[in-house]
């Protein structure tokens, strides 16, 4: 490089972070302090392009840990020469002596190119922390009077370089520009995301967007739902064939564009000619005989969807650039869709956690603070929720007479619904019980109440209630589609005690039915949900009854109390699970017998 001029005519320097979107303001601003030095119009449109390219590669390749550093301009301007300085925070390069230009297909290369082009002299000085590229143009000889000398060689030099690389300043400036352009339009788009309630109509106007920047004609966009199949979602064509493409079953026959793009994983291209796109593809009506690709949205190594993009003539080919440009857009639209549709599944997931603690709520307020005390008898409740609140619960409450009255129910469904209607059934319940009416007469009437709207929200509750005479031992029972009712005595014996009837909301004119059967003598009684029955070992394997059966019998024999065997009845279905989440509610009602000579009744403990 030739010795750098003593004494500039005009200095000045320019800072600017090291972020793409400050690159065009900062060249934008050198430009008019290059005019103010007295650059024409020409000089100033070759400074501009260099000053985009060398800020660019200064923003991109800067270190991780020096971005916070900002990017400088220094200019340095006499009457024969304008030299420039620029420094970034990267790892640096070796300047090649000569740069060719790259192919029309490269991605790289383009912009050392251009700087070389379009100075007389170009040195890259590598320093500690921190690079200079500098850069050195020979300023146009000022037009000199007709009986002046004639032009200088290196004005002729000059003026042949120039023209030698105007073609490609004419391409490259066009590629400049829809980058510009592609940046600016994602920033300004990803900012109307935030208030676009519709992420597909926000795809609509995106993928406009880069049918203008990547001169395409048309364009699809199809996104994997949740069959992991591939669902149009928005398009500017009408298209022949299926909305949605099962990537898994596809046939090699009527294997698309689309499909072949996402289980490859890569570009599919299609010509009218040699790559052509089959009779039973989708994409065949529009694609004719055009040209375009198949690109596949893959974020962090998971498929989010396919874009499809296209030109109806195929004697223009899209340029790399414009592939490039459509390729960004693409995966960026599949981020911002994709993060769309993870706040949606949030705020869903926060509604469902509010729903099933308010269900709960609900739930945990229908269980009897305190249970009825009977002479001679315990009774004692047990309710363990699963996951997923549902429709159980358990009722005890003394009826006239000195009877009491045992209810235990299962509302079909989850969440607030079956918790509202769990509720609905034990107001009634105690309402009507209080006119002493039997087991069955309840149960019927309860139907007759419940069953419109059960039957609106298809919905229906099995329950089971029975009366309980302690000066009779006398039990009776019915029930509506609920599992049986477990006796033991202390014979060491038990019995399955069934009463058939249709769970309540099947028919609305049901009549139930009911049984009458004596406690057996140091007997124990057994309420229980289907929830116990069916605990799952971590297998799938059922609980079934037999278990259950056997510990109360053991249970009445041994002369335990009503605590006790409920302790033994949880235990059994913990061992069981072996700490597997139950998958539905776990309630059960105990009586128990006291043996003679027992102490003192315990005082009325909480359910």
């Amino acid at each position: 490089m030739n010795e750098v001029t003593k004494h500039w005519v005009r200095k000045f320097a320019l800072d600017f972070p090291c972020e793409l979107t400050s690159v065009r303001e900062a060249g934008r601003q050198s430009r008019e302090e290059l005019r103010a030095a007295g650059l024409a119009e020409p000089e100033l449109d070759h400074w501009e392009l260099v000053l985009a390219e060398a800020g660019n590669n200064a923003v991109y390749y800067a270190l991780e840990g020096q971005k916070h550093k900002p990017v400088r301009f220094e200019f340095y301007v006499d009457d024969q020469w304008v030299e420039a300085r620029i420094r970034d925070q990267g790892p640096g390069f070796e300047m090649p002596e000569e740069v060719a230009l790259p192919e029309p297909d490269s991605e790289n290369g383009r912009g050392l190119f251009l700087i070389k082009t379009l100075t007389d002299e170009a040195a890259y000085w590598r320093g500690k922390g921190e690079n200079w590229l500098v850069l050195r143009k020979r300023r146009p000889a000022r037009e000199m009077p007709p009986s002046g000398p004639p032009a200088t060689v290196a004005d002729e030099a000059l003026t042949e370089q120039l023209a030698a690389s105007e073609s490609t300043l004419e391409l490259m400036t066009e590629e400049l520009a829809s980058a510009y352009e592609s940046l600016s339009t994602i920033f300004r788009y990803s900012a109307e995301l935030a208030d676009q309630p519709q992420p597909e109509e926000f795809a609509r106007k995106w993928l406009v967007e880069v049918c203008k920047i990547g001169a395409a004609d048309w364009f699809v966009l199809r996104l994997v739902d949740e069959n992991e199949a591939l669902k149009l979602v928005v398009s500017s064509v009408d298209l022949t064939g299926r909305e949605v493409l099962d990537m898994e079953n596809a046939g090699e026959a009527d294997v698309s564009l689309e499909i072949r793009a996402a289980s490859l994983r890569m570009d599919v291209w299609f010509d009218g000619t040699l790559q052509r796109v089959a009779a039973v593809d989708p994409l065949v009506s529009v694609t004719g005989q055009g040209t375009g690709f198949a690109h596949p949205i893959v974020i962090n190594d998971r498929l989010v969807g396919v874009l499809s993009v296209g030109r109806y003539l195929a004697d223009k080919p899209f340029q790399a650039g414009q592939v490039s440009i459509i390729q960004t857009f693409g995966d960026f639209l599949g981020i911002q869709i994709r993060n769309a549709h993870f706040q949606k599944q949030q705020v869903q997931t926060q509604l469902t956690a509010r729903d099933l603690k308010i269900a709960a709520d609900i739930q945990r307020s229908l269980l009897p603070k305190t249970l009825p005390v009977l002479p001679g008898y315990q009774l004692v409740g047990h309710y363990q929720s699963a996951r997923q609140v549902g429709g159980d619960f358990y009722d005890a409450f003394e009826t006239p007479g000195g009877k009491v009255l045992m209810a235990i129910a299962d509302v079909m469904g989850k969440g607030v619904s079956a918790a509202m209607f769990a509720a609905i059934f034990r107001s009634q319940l105690r309402a009507e019980a209080e006119r002493e009416r039997s087991p069955a007469a309840l149960l019927t009437m309860l139907n007759r109440a419940l069953f419109a709207d059960l039957d609106q929200v298809e919905m229906f509750i099995t329950a089971q209630l029975v009366l309980f005479n302690p000066q009779e031992r006398s039990i009776v029972i019915s029930a509506a589609g609920h599992p049986p009712m477990l006796l033991a005595g202390n014979d060491g014996r038990s019995q399955e005690v069934e009463q058939s009837g249709l769970p309540l909301g099947v028919l609305g004119d049901s009549v139930y039915t009911e049984r009458t059967v004596l406690l057996p003598a140091g007997g124990n009684l057994l309420l229980f949900t289907d929830g116990l029955t069916e605990a799952r070992d971590p297998e799938g394997q059922l609980l079934w009854l037999s278990p259950l059966e056997k510990c109360l019998s053991q249970g009445a024999k041994a002369g335990r109390g009503a605590e006790e065997t409920k302790a033994a009845l949880i235990a059994i279905v913990e061992a069981h699970e072996q700490g597997i989440p139950a998958g539905d509610d776990q309630t059960f009602l105990l009586l128990a017998e006291r043996r003679t000579g027992a102490k003192n009744l315990n005082p009325p403990k909480q359910a």
